[in-house]
């Protein structure tokens, strides 16, 4: 019994030996495959997300050399061999030396120096970031290894040439040459596609993910916490901004429309503020470049409209102050056309919103005026006028807001009387005519309040301008005598001092909505 137990031990002992023997090695093998496997796969998809591979110009290379190194696959397997075999060793000198050396090296110093002066001009004309973006690009390293591989291969070939070359190297080697030439076509391409600023915006945007605004964080003072080195899309603003320097209207309105429309693309999966003022912060700095262009008023618009939206979808109070700002700057500038967007805008963002941002839009319109007035923007006022009698329509409650548009207006109507406006005052006199007739049977102490702020503005008027003030006081009077439940008279049949209202020259007020 005993010698039997002795036994099975032993025997279980070199079984096991043997079995570390044979297997650890194995499992070692397998260990380690796995670990250089997980590596490998990380590192697969790190350069996934590095490249980009839904951007053209990167696969369309890529998929070149691919489509070379699966045909290369046969050829290294001896299946084919274009017919090398039993040729002579001066023949696979030609491959190696004139082919596989000298045309390689001749058309990668071309290749490579007429890509990069290109790239330089284009940087020199938008932005010197273009420069950096297009040596971090997978087209110039595709260039680059597959011509200094080739290159470097042939040398070493030849160097250790002993005249028995093997058919299927040579073919090998030719097949990379044919790849070197063949990837002039997509880098032909790409690099000419890097000249236009249109092509790079997109690339740039495409940068922006919902992982990278995500990360965004606001400091204590409210402002967007990004260092400029981090900042994605401050490459943008620069190409948009030497894109106004350059008349490139195009690039302009493309760099913008594509701006706000990724906003609200991002806007939609990862809320919060920080993205409204991320966003409006960098198209408030394009519109300031374009206010300051003398000749750029509708890039200049087109930025004021994009806060617009920023505004009337999610965040008033932001986009409010950032039109306020560029709209002021476009009038000191005498830019007709991004002030008319200012004042669009903000009547826009306005309508639906509480009363911090109606106040706010009020209190630009009323710094406006007085402006506007004294630089005989009639047209302006008139358009203003017309914006203040529509949010006085869809005033919802408070006779505070709706008292404020009543005091904006008087004070359109009374400054433009001060300059001697007269068509911005008998417009103002015929809004507020309109609404005191409109409220006359319904709240009489309002009604009267407007009767006396026509009568304040006809006070302002220089006595001299007799026509006008006739036209006033017709206005005043039908106000005052409009009786309860009454429609308004809008054509009257004759003026105070006997004339026909047809041949008064003021008679085109009446027909106005």
């Amino acid at each position: 019994m005993e010698s039997a137990l002795r036994v099975s031990i032993s025997y279980g002992r070199d079984l096991t030996r043997i079995v570390a023997t044979r297997t650890m090695p194995w499992l070692v093998v397998w260990f380690h495959n796995i670990v250089v496997g997980v590596y490998l796969l990380s590192v697969f998809r790190k350069v996934r997300s590095a490249i980009d591979l839904k951007s053209w110009d990167n696969w369309f290379p890529l998929g070149v050399i691919a489509a070379f190194v699966l045909l290369g696959i046969p050829v290294a397997l001896g299946v084919f061999d274009f017919g090398l075999a039993g040729k002579d060793a001066d023949r696979f000198q030609v491959v190696y030396t004139d082919i596989g050396i000298q045309t390689t090296a001749g058309i990668f110093a071309i290749v490579i120096s007429l890509s990069l002066v290109a790239i330089q001009f284009a940087a020199q004309e938008y932005s010197h970031r273009i420069m950096e973006y297009y040596v971090r690009s997978v087209i110039f390293w595709s260039t680059l290894i597959v011509y200094l591989g080739i290159i470097v291969l042939a040398m070493l070939l030849q160097a250790r040439s002993d005249g028995f070359e093997s058919p299927r190297t040579v073919a090998l080697v030719l097949i990379a040459s044919i790849l070197a030439v063949a990837l002039l076509i997509p880098h032909f391409i790409v690099t000419a596609s890097y000249l236009k600023p249109d092509f790079i915006i997109e690339k740039l945007l495409r940068r922006i993910s919902t992982k990278y605004v995500a990360g965004l964080k606001l400091t204590s003072t409210g402002e967007v916490d990004v260092a400029p080195r981090n900042d994605r899309l401050l490459p943008v603003v620069e190409i948009t901004e030497r894109s106004i320097d350059r008349g490139d209207l195009t690039t302009t309105r493309s760099a913008i429309d594509r701006v706000i429309a990724l906003q609200f693309e991002l806007k939609s999966v990862v809320s919060g503020a920080v993205i409204d003022r991320y966003f409006a912060d960098h198209l408030t700095r394009i519109g300031r470049k374009a206010v300051n262009q003398s000749d750029e008023e509708e890039a200049a618009a087109r930025a004021i409209k994009a806060l617009e939206r920023i505004g009337a979808e999610g965040a008033p109070v932001i986009a409010a102050e950032r039109i306020d700002l560029l709209g002021f700057i476009a009038l000191r500038n005498g830019s007709d056309g991004a002030v008319e967007q200012m004042i669009h805008s903000l009547s826009v963002i306005a309508v639906t919103q509480q009363n911090e941002v109606l106040f706010k839009v009020i209190d630009s319109y009323q710094a406006l005026v007085g402006r506007l007035a004294s630089g005989g923007y009639d047209q302006l006022l008139i358009m203003l006028a017309d914006r203040v009698s529509e949010l006085a329509d869809q005033v919802p409650s408070g006779v505070n807001i709706l008292s404020r548009y009543l005091d904006l207006l008087e004070s359109i109507g009374h400054d433009a009387a001060d300059n001697r406006l007269i068509r911005v005052v008998l417009h103002v006199i015929n809004v507020i005519r309109d609404r005191g007739v409109s409220i006359a049977s319904n709240d009489a102490a309002e009604a009267n309040a407007i009767v006396l702020r026509m009568l304040r503005i006809e006070q302002a008027m220089n006595s001299s301008e007799r026509e006008a003030l006739a036209v006033i006081g017709f206005a005043r009077a039908e106000v005052e005598q409009a009786p309860k439940g009454s429609k308004v008279n809008r054509q009257p049949d004759e003026l105070k001092n006997g004339e026909s209202a047809s041949d008064d020259g003021f008679s085109d007020l009446w027909d106005e909505d």
